[in-house]
C-alpha cells in the first residue's frame, strides 16, 4: 500500500497537503510480463504473439519511432509477418485489457 499527497511549493513556503490517496500495487504488469510469449526473436519471416490476457491492438514501431504496423487483434495470439520489415530493431507494443506489454524484436 502506497500513499500519495501533492503540495506546492512557493516563495513563501509550501502549502498544505491535498488529501492523501492510497494506491494498492497488485503486479499484474509483471504478470503480463511473464504470461507474454513472443517468438522467434530475432526473426526473418513472422513473430508469434501469444499473451494470456485478450489483446486489443498490437503496434510495432521501427527505431525511429515511426509506425510501420497496428493491428486490431481482440485475441490472446497473433502472428505478425515480418518478411517485409528491413533489417533492424523493433518494439512491439501490446495494449492488453490489464496494461500494456513493450517487447524489443530484431528483424534479420
Amino acid at each position: 500500500m502506497h500513499q500519495y499527497y501533492v503540495t506546492a511549493v512557493y516563495d513563501g513556503g509550501e502549502s498544505d497537503a491535498t488529501n492523501t490517496v492510497e494506491v494498492l500495487l497488485t503486479g499484474v504488469q509483471e504478470q503480463m510480463q511473464n504470461s507474454l510469449k513472443l517468438y522467434p526473436n530475432p526473426a526473418s519471416d513472422f513473430v508469434n504473439i501469444m499473451l494470456a490476457y485478450r489483446m486489443p491492438t498490437i503496434t510495432v514501431y521501427d527505431y525511429t519511432g515511426n509506425i510501420v504496423m497496428e493491428e486490431q487483434v481482440n485475441n490472446t495470439s497473433f502472428r505478425v509477418n515480418t518478411s517485409q520489415f528491413s533489417p533492424g530493431v523493433y518494439l512491439f507494443r501490446i495494449i492488453a485489457d490489464e496494461g500494456m506489454v513493450v517487447k524489443q524484436v530484431v528483424s534479420e
